[in-house]
């Protein structure tokens, strides 16, 4: 703390030291023609035609050598070598050169060329300041390591991990292709409130809160499920929803307080068709976003290969667990569980089982993709049933050992909703 304190002191009396030459370090308006990436593609032509740009970024590196010095400074959108020669820049310009440190926001007029090492460069004629940093930047190469501190000053994780801020925006590249392509196919967006009166929609617990003017308790979207299903009443055909959804409960690697979903209904279809569509889609995006189909997730190598397997969920228990569920009761189920050293749920019925024993012992086993089909009904108690069978027209997609979509034809027979919501009560 004592050594960052003398930073911040010393970075405090170049700023005054800029004041003094009437140097404003926070100037209201700064001059800028290009962005770096727009300037680095449209290279050959600006040093063709001796066109000068004004560039604007963060200090990232400084390299002084007698007369001249190398910056190597970025914006949102790249890195570029900025070039001073003192025989160039005016007395007042030497002067806040002399006062520059890394993570200093500063502006550059100039022409480009190429460096002696065939570097791409910004010789700079004119300069000036955009913003004085006071506190110094996290070494670079140590960076932050410290996970809950990253996460805690996200801001810093971006600046220091390009890894990282690429992260972010190939996030948002493939949030805008789900949803041109929904669109494209038909959709219509829609916006659900995220303040309640009934949380519904699945099975978690809520954030509540109180709304003051109508002196009532209101909670925090779980799910957008009925009011999606609201619009299809209406007579909507297909509408689909991305937002933020808040469950209070625990948090691990897969499981966020707060998190984005997609959700969506397709009426006159069943979980068949859709299957078929979503792999389709999950492919476009893949290969629209630039992921591509070979991907890299943890310690593994994940292929995405046309068609994706599929597998029944009864199935995969009698792979990994050596378990028949059609043959199981409660008894057996809680007896593969403690056998296997897992924790048996409070709640010991069918579904509750089924679920554990499937989580445990076989999600973590799907690491290629895989449609997972025919779960049990106790599971899917909004699903219809598949043919005549005791299992649901459901499916999911699991890769990585996470499911990442989960999708049903929906039951639409009133009375038999009722029964398995009053069976299911009665099971607890």
């Amino acid at each position: 703390m004592v050594q960052l304190n003398n930073i911040i002191g010393e970075r405090l009396k170049k700023r005054d030291a800029l004041k003094e030459q009437n140097i404003n370090p926070y100037p209201a308006q700064v001059k800028r023609s290009h962005t770096i990436k727009a300037a680095l593609d449209d290279f050959d032509s600006l040093t063709e035609k001796k066109k000068k740009v004004h560039l604007v970024g963060r200090i990232l590196l400084m390299r002084p050598y007698g007369a001249i010095t190398f910056m190597k400074v970025a914006d949102g959108t790249g890195e570029i070598q900025f070039l001073f020669r003192k025989d160039v820049i005016s007395g007042g310009e030497e002067t806040l050169l002399l006062n520059l440190d890394l993570g200093d926001f500063i502006s550059g007029e100039g022409l480009l060329t190429l460096s002696k090492s065939g570097e791409r460069t910004l010789e700079v004629e004119n300069f000036g300041i955009a913003v004085k940093a006071l506190r110094p930047l996290p070494d670079k190469w140590h960076g932050i390591a410290d996970v809950e501190e990253r996460f805690r000053r996200r801001y810093l994780d971006l600046l220091m991990n390009k890894d990282v801020k690429d992260r972010f925006t190939l996030r948002s590249r493939v949030l805008n292709i789900i949803r041109e392509q929904f669109t494209k196919d038909g959709f219509l967006e829609v916006e659900t409130p995220i303040l309640q009166n009934v949380p519904a929609g699945a099975a978690a617990k809520p954030f509540r809160t109180h709304l003051s003017a109508l002196d009532i308790p209101l909670y925090l979207r779980i799910a957008p499920e009925l009011y999606l299903k609201e619009l299809l009443v209406g007579g909507f055909d297909k509408v689909f929803e991305m937002g933020r959804l808040f469950r209070n409960e625990g948090m691990d690697a897969t499981h966020n307080p707060e998190f984005t979903s997609v959700e969506g209904y397709w009426a006159y279809q069943d979980a068949q068709g859709l299957m078929e569509y979503l792999e389709n889609f999950v492919m476009k995006v893949l290969d629209h976003s630039g992921i591509g189909r070979s991907t890299k997730f943890r310690d593994h190598t994940i292929k995405w290969e046309s068609p994706i397997p599929r597998k029944t969920f009864n199935g995969l228990v009698q792979e990994y667990a050596k378990i028949d569920l059609a043959q199981a009761n409660i008894e057996t189920m809680e007896e593969v569980l403690i056998r296997s050293g897992h924790e048996v749920p409070a709640i010991k019925t069918e579904g509750e089982l089924c679920e554990a024993i499937f989580k445990k012992m076989c999600l973590p086993k799907l690491i290629q993709p895989v449609f997972v089909t025919e779960h049990p009904l106790a599971l899917s108690p909004l699903a219809k049933k598949k043919d005549d069978a005791e299992v649901a027209d459901r499916f999911q997609l699991v890769v990585g050992g996470i499911e990442i979509i989960n999708a049903y034809s929906e039951l639409n027979d009133p009375e038999e909703q009722r029964e398995r919501f009053e069976r299911s009560e009665e099971d607890i």
